[in-house]
């Protein structure tokens, strides 16, 4: 991670090489956006519901990775690490792709997914065509349903700890 597939790993999002943000605010207790593209297990991260501002609507929290202007992935797997709380498992949620950061398409949908069942655990999946084959400069991970504790809005919490992509990295000289 964070060295391209070469070196030691370091931090990309403190290194600043990528950006990484989240639906809550990072002032927000519980939201650390520089501790998901790191290695360390951070308990209590989350993105924080987003509200839709079309409809009003409570939305899914969301982590976006923004690779900067001059490189995009071609993501082909991806893997995440669920925080260590004991409600709110994710089950039902998409990893996306843009080369905008404002139109979205779907690389990889989630439903009824208990891979990230147990706090802490990591989960990995491919990223199957047509969606593997989309170079992307940002990759967001959102919460498509609510994960239902007690009906809370706290339930459309997206609770990852870290995330890891991978595929072909292409850079552009600027």
């Amino acid at each position: 991670g964070g060295g391209g597939g070469g070196g030691d790993f370091f931090n990309p999002a403190r290194s600043g090489a990528v950006d990484v943000t989240a639906s809550s605010p990072a002032s927000r207790g519980g939201t650390s956006p520089t501790d998901v593209a790191s290695v360390t297990f951070n308990r209590t991260n989350f993105a924080g519901p987003a509200r839709n501002p079309r409809t009003g609507e409570t939305e899914g929290g969301w982590w976006r990775v923004d690779l900067g202007p001059n490189k995009s992935l071609r993501c082909d797997y991806y893997a995440a690490r669920r925080n260590g709380e004991l409600e709110g498992q994710p089950k039902c949620f998409v990893l996306e792709g843009s080369a905008d950061g404002e139109n979205w398409w779907t690389l990889r949908r989630h439903s009824g997914d208990d891979a990230l069942a147990t706090p802490g655990v990591w989960g990995a999946w491919p990223v199957p065509p047509p969606g593997s084959g989309r170079s992307c400069r940002y990759l967001r991970v959102r919460l498509t349903e609510n994960t239902e504790i007690d009906g809370e809005v706290s339930g459309w919490r997206l609770r990852l700890s870290n995330l890891e992509f991978y595929g072909v990295l292409s850079t552009r000289k600027s």
